[in-house]
């Protein structure tokens, strides 16, 4: 698991963001906290973004992955930071869309997805861009078996763009769809799919 870190004995939060371990005492962590509002306001963490502070809109999504102790496996799954209480975090591995693209671990894979929004004119503001690149990657890596546009509008049904965006960003989400129309699937950039170097 990228970054993961274990609870220390001393009973301190401890929990990686990029990659990069964050040890707090346990008598300075507040459980008021959102994990958004810390990374932003404490780890200067700003690609995630707080939107609507509800869990509405998407803009703060990241991917938590935690170690299984009895089963030594790594369960992964998207998060709205905006709602998830910093405590919780304790033993995990948070990654953001900057994590995502700097993580050599993680093969090419984040990386055709950030040329791909660009390729596709899927950034126009930019707010919500980090979410969506956060929730198109668990969907492509997590699926198991080829996507579908409707399998793709599930997946991404929490993100949303208020700027009018939305088509181009859609547009990035279907190119990756075996059922992709021709426009999209003939753009010449490579899928996901056949990277050998991104791991399930």
């Amino acid at each position: 698991m990228p970054g993961s870190s274990a609870p220390s004995a001393g009973g301190d939060l401890v929990f990686t963001v990029d990659s990069r371990e964050v040890r707090i005492p346990t008598h300075e962590v507040d459980p008021s906290v959102s994990l958004a509002a810390y990374l932003r306001d404490t780890l200067d963490v700003t690609n995630v973004k707080i939107g609507c502070a509800e869990g509405g809109c998407g803009a703060c999504t990241v991917l938590v992955e935690r170690l299984d102790p009895a089963t030594s496996q790594t369960h992964r799954h998207t998060a709205l930071s905006c709602l998830k209480p910093l405590p919780s975090v304790q033993g995990c591995a948070i990654t953001t869309a900057h994590g995502l693209q700097n993580d050599k671990q993680r093969g090419d894979g984040p990386a055709v997805l950030h040329r791909r929004v660009q390729a596709l004119g899927g950034s126009q503001c930019g707010y919500c861009t980090p979410g969506f690149v956060v929730s198109l990657y668990d969907a492509l890596t997590g699926e198991d078996g080829e996507l579908t546009s409707d399998k793709m509008a599930g997946k991404i049904d929490g993100n949303i763009c208020r700027c009018t965006g939305y088509r181009p960003l859609w547009d990035v989400c279907r190119s990756f769809c075996k059922d992709a129309p021709p426009h999209l699937s003939s753009i010449g950039l490579a899928d996901i799919e056949d990277l050998t170097t991104c791991p399930p």
